[in-house]
């Protein structure tokens, strides 16, 4: 959905924004994601850990 852009303040304004619309919003830096352990797995599109590394 966002993959026309490679902007990473783009990029962390949605992230996780599928399980919570406001996740980009309620991160702070040092928050922690806590996962399964399929996390991170599948696509190898590097959208994805850059929204999170820049989000916080």
């Amino acid at each position: 959905r966002y993959l026309n852009t490679a902007d990473p303040q783009e990029l962390a304004a949605h992230c996780m924004e599928d399980l919570d619309p406001d996740f980009g919003k309620n991160i702070t830096p040092g928050d922690i994601i806590v996962a399964g352990k399929n996390f991170g797995c599948g696509s190898s599109r590097e959208h994805a850990p850059l929204a999170i590394k820049t989000a916080g």
